[in-house]
């Protein structure tokens, strides 16, 4: 107990450079972890197929790299957060206690939150096409002009919130700062244009300029975190109202920030799981929501839906019924699946009616676009796209973020060779799936068989 006194002493003490500069190295194994360990998820429904990986680093990387997941998330909670502390550095009102050099600090510090609450919550490129709300949409022509100059004055006033303190008294922050805080401030400022430019972007593509903008903001956190413990102590009449009254305050427009970030983001992403296949022709997605749906076929005009869930089960999704409704309200063609939703019949049914182009714009979907509808996009990529199945398998798994399940092994075995056997056969990863799936049974029929063994041997006895 007393070593881990020492050590906690340790790490605390000075200005909070050490502790920062420890967390954001913790930040860095953690992405280079999820780059490199491959995940070894278990199918309940296959228990004893195997499933290779396809992609050259640990699927979860990907999927944490796409536009609106985890990491921009991530990123506009820890920006709300930092304008909410920021927020307590000013109602302190303590501004006449400190120099300039100071004030220009938590200028800059706001500015870097500004940014970090823009990306995070304006994901790009967006899902669908939309020119979207991101720093990017400033060059797009199919952007808004109105909306173009309202993002040109955001990112002016950002710079600027940025640039301009520091520069100002680029001398005194020099001398002021400890070596320590000298090194994150850079490392923030190259986190931030990584980010803003992309650059450098090794395979998983997105994925590590996201992780340093995650890293930017842990270290405008850590600035923040050193100055309100700085802050001078509240006299003991006053401390418990404003105290209350500060966290109140903050913790409300911590939640206002995430909010509106949501909102941005939902503008962004309508619809769970939205992607592109072909622009006016394709899409895919997860069960759309009500509100989601209308802006969606407001953009792209959908004629036909096509539901790869049979929803005449116990597992319905509460939104078919509103989708229904909406679909037939709007002249939409709505194709549900009922019965049997697998086999090469049911696939061919629903090929045949997505290459009409009179159904064009077609939205399929099953309820979360992570295991129906990437296994039927990768047959219509084999059949109709002439995809490998090397890399069908792979931008599966890059989608879900773990492997295709051992369904999708069992439903390319049985349909691909039906409706296209000379390129199944002339696939070299399809005598891998065979393989893989020889002797399998799904997990029902070895339960029938268990509770068949069982009887059997309650009779003999």
């Amino acid at each position: 107990m007393q070593r881990l006194k020492d050590w906690s002493r340790w790490l605390f003490k000075g200005d909070g450079s050490r502790a920062t500069a420890i967390f954001c190295s913790l930040l860095a194994i953690v992405a280079i972890w999820h780059a490199l360990d491959f995940s070894h998820d278990f199918d309940p429904e296959y228990p004893g197929l195997n499933r290779d990986h396809y992609s050259s680093y640990a699927p979860f990387a990907y999927r944490l790299a796409e536009p609106g997941d985890t990491l921009d998330l991530v990123v506009l909670y820890m920006s709300a957060a930092g304008i909410g502390l920021s927020a307590i550095l000013f109602m302190r009102r303590d501004l006449q206690h400190i120099d300039s050099a100071e004030v220009s600090i938590r200028t800059t510090i706001i500015g870097f939150c500004l940014a970090g609450l823009w990306i995070g919550s304006a994901p790009d490129p967006t899902p669908d096409g939309w020119h979207g709300l991101a720093w990017q949409a400033i060059t797009r022509v199919s952007t808004p002009l109105a909306t173009r100059g309202a993002l040109g004055i955001l990112a002016i006033l950002i710079l600027t919130l940025i640039i301009y303190p520091i520069s100002r008294h680029s001398r005194i922050l020099y001398r002021k700062a400890s070596p320590g805080w000298r090194a994150l401030s850079v490392l923030a400022g190259l986190g931030l244009c990584c980010r803003i430019a992309g650059w450098p972007d090794p395979e998983p593509w997105g994925y590590w300029p996201r992780w340093a903008m995650i890293v930017t903001q842990s270290i405008i956190l850590g600035a923040l975190i050193t100055r309100i413990s700085e802050l001078p102590q509240l006299s003991e009449s006053s401390h418990r109202k404003i105290s209350r009254r500060m966290a109140f305050s903050t913790a409300g427009l911590i939640l206002i920030l995430i909010q509106a970030g949501f909102y941005i983001h939902w503008l962004h992403w309508p619809i769970p799981r939205f992607k592109v296949v072909i622009p006016g022709q394709l899409y895919v997605s997860a069960m759309p929501p009500p509100t989601g749906l209308a802006l969606a076929n407001e953009r792209h005009h959908f004629k036909t839906i096509i539901n790869l869930f049979n929803e005449d089960t116990p597992q319905r999704h509460p939104n078919f019924p509103k989708e229904v409704a909406y679909a037939e309200s709007h002249g939409i063609r709505y194709i549900r699946a009922q019965g049997k939703t697998y086999g090469s019949v049911y696939v061919q049914s629903t090929l045949d009616e997505v290459r009409k182009p009179e159904n064009w714009p077609v939205l399929v979907h099953c309820h979360g676009n992570m295991d129906r509808t990437p296994a039927w996009l990768g047959m219509y990529r084999f059949i109709d796209q002439g995809w490998k199945l090397a890399d069908i398998l792979a931008a599966i798994e890059r989608h879900r973020g773990y492997r295709p399940k051992g369904g999708t092994t069992i439903l390319y075995n049985d349909v691909l060779p039906a409706l296209e056997p000379d390129r199944w056969a002339s696939d070299p990863v399809a005598k891998r799936l065979v393989a893989n799936a020889n002797g399998i049974k799904h997990q029902a029929e070895l339960r029938a068989e268990n509770v068949a063994g069982k009887k059997a041997a309650t009779i003999r006895k």
